[in-house]
């Protein structure tokens, strides 16, 4: 329930809604009974062992930019904001069971380490190596 709840908090306010109609701030009005709902279908779909088709539906929406507006767009697909929440439950279950798996020094592959220090390690054993 906690992951669900905080995952329907990180929703963004004021985003275009999709093919379902339902606005974030209606999916955050009441977040406990939303997480409630969610954690309903979620069971379903794991039961049914298939996800409702509305939550796999996006439209295609061309928004025009600057200069020749028949050649210059940019597109943007709106998905329905429940089937957002439930790839975000499934991605965030996923990274805790990849993160659990990783070593400590396997970098680049998870959240809050990067390449970048232990390059730099590296090439300083490098040049000390070389400097001998």
């Amino acid at each position: 329930m906690d992951i669900t709840f905080e995952t329907i908090k990180k929703i963004k306010n004021g985003k275009a809604p999709g093919s379902d109609n339902i606005l974030p701030e209606v999916m955050k009005g009441d977040t406990w009974v939303t997480a409630n709902i969610t954690i309903t279908l979620r069971q379903v779909a794991c039961e049914k062992e298939e996800v409702p088709m509305e939550w796999k539906t996006g439209y295609i929406v061309n928004i025009a930019k600057k200069g020749n507006l028949s050649r210059n767009v940019r597109r943007i697909q709106l998905l329905s904001l429940p089937g957002k929440v439930y790839t975000r439950l499934i991605l965030e279950r996923i990274t805790k069971a990849v993160d659990a798996k990783l070593r400590e020094e396997q970098a680049g592959f998870r959240q809050g380490s990067s390449c970048t220090d232990q390059i730099a390690t590296l090439r300083i054993i490098m040049e000390q190596w070389n400097s001998r």
